[in-house]
């Protein structure tokens, strides 16, 4: 109702400034800036203070009252590694030619000039899918018998979609998981469960989209024939790790087949996890309704955070079809270029230019592709940094333990 309530408000408001619009010169030269903030639509206000009132519940559900000064003592126990660096060297390699090739200067302009109110409204719908992405755990955790609270699922899924912005293939979110089972009254295998099934369910529905995409594309020409090969062999490689995982989760005798890995290091831990995850894995065969229908919810919020991040910064594209269903099947793509084996932090670099190019296929100006590309990448950081400390502190809970049983297996 509130959002009917909002868009109503904002129609009126747009009738009224088309009216008061008719019958003068507007030149936009001439507008005071007072001007810009008197011609925001009403429902930039209702979004602005809704985001506020969601950080407001969190800092008094103590999540950011977290103490700031201990974050040195956090990162002691962080070891960056070499692989770690060359990805981050390399990503922002690709962005800084990526701009180079645009225009910083003018892309620099375009993000300068962002128009806030649509700001806020991509903000507000990229928290909305954050929440339905922990309520699709709790799900799973209350069918499993677990009390799961929400603030304290919520810290734990933000904690593994910050740690995925920086890992390759986003294999971080796998640390939510170690998030909801470090306090000892969830099995990690069933966390695990929790966190894997909606996840896989999500790479399925998104995989079938994006083929569906690509179809098109290639239908119509957008692809180069010598390009073919190379994006056979990418949706090739992740449709492998999702039925590799789909395996693990649903197929009992998969411990039994791949028994070897146990004389692998932490080989026999993992064949453990798996099967702890399979006797789980009941909960979610019962709960995939509600699943599927939370994973068309989140679909529908990701498709208007870049639906609003376009509007925001005036990018238009040249499609017969509303915006908001070209970015639902848009995103996919961006996804599979997100999870592709690469040497880059989570796609960084690599995701841009594929979305700036496919952007630009469609009639978008190169500046402003570019520049929506960034912005997605910007936003989504800064939104998951909410989960920044909740990270640290399983960093360092489970940092430990692994090490002093790595050491203990060389001994």
């Amino acid at each position: 109702m509130g959002c009917a309530f909002c868009f109503a408000k904002c129609i009126r408001h747009r009738a009224s400034l088309d009216a008061e619009g008719q019958g003068r010169d507007s030149n936009p030269g001439e507008r005071l800036s007072a001007d810009k903030f008197r011609h925001r639509p009403p429902c930039y206000h209702y979004i602005t203070l809704a985001v506020f009132l969601f950080f407001s519940k969190l800092i008094k559900n103590s999540y950011l009252k977290m103490p700031i000064l201990n974050l040195q003592a956090h990162l002691t126990h962080m070891k960056v590694s070499l692989p770690f660096i060359a990805e981050l060297l390399l990503s922002i390699l690709i962005i800084a030619l990526l701009l180079n090739f645009a225009g910083a200067e003018r892309v620099a302009s375009l993000l300068l000039n962002i128009r806030a109110e649509w700001l806020a409204a991509g903000i507000a719908s990229i928290l909305l899918l954050h929440v339905v992405m922990t309520w699709r755990i709790m799900v799973v955790l209350r069918e499993l018998g677990y009390p799961a609270h929400f603030w304290q699922t919520f810290r734990s899924h933000m904690a593994g979609m910050i740690i995925s912005d920086f890992t390759p293939a986003r294999s971080g979110y796998f640390a939510a998981a170690f998030s909801i089972s470090a306090g000892g009254k969830v099995k990690f295998g069933d966390a695990a469960c929790s966190v894997l099934a909606p996840q896989l369910m999500d790479f399925f529905l998104k995989m079938f989209a994006g083929i569906v995409a690509l179809l098109f594309l290639a239908q119509s020409g957008f692809f180069d024939s010598n390009a073919v090969p190379y994006i056979v062999a990418g949706v090739l490689v992740i449709s492998g790790f999702i039925f590799a995982g789909m395996l693990a989760l649903f197929w009992k005798p998969f411990a039994k087949t791949f028994s070897f890995i146990s004389a692998l290091p932490f080989g026999k831990k993992i064949l453990d996890t798996v099967q702890q995850m399979q006797s789980a894995s009941g909960a979610a065969i019962k709960t995939a309704p509600q699943l599927f229908a939370l994973l068309l919810a989140a679909w529908l919020f990701r498709a208007l955070f870049w639906y609003f991040m376009s509007i925001a910064l005036s990018l238009s594209i040249s499609f017969p079809v509303h915006p908001i269903i070209f970015f639902a099947f848009l995103q996919p793509l961006a996804l599979m270029l997100d999870f592709m084996p690469t040497p880059t932090l989570a796609g960084a670099g690599i995701t841009e230019a594929g979305v700036a190019a496919l952007l630009v296929l469609f009639g978008a100006q190169l500046q402003a592709a570019v520049a929506f590309a960034l912005l997605l990448r910007f936003i989504s950081i800064a939104i998951n940094s909410i989960g920044v400390f909740e990270a640290l502190r399983t960093i360092e809970s489970y940092g430990g333990k692994i090490t002093g049983k790595a050491e203990d297996a060389k001994k």
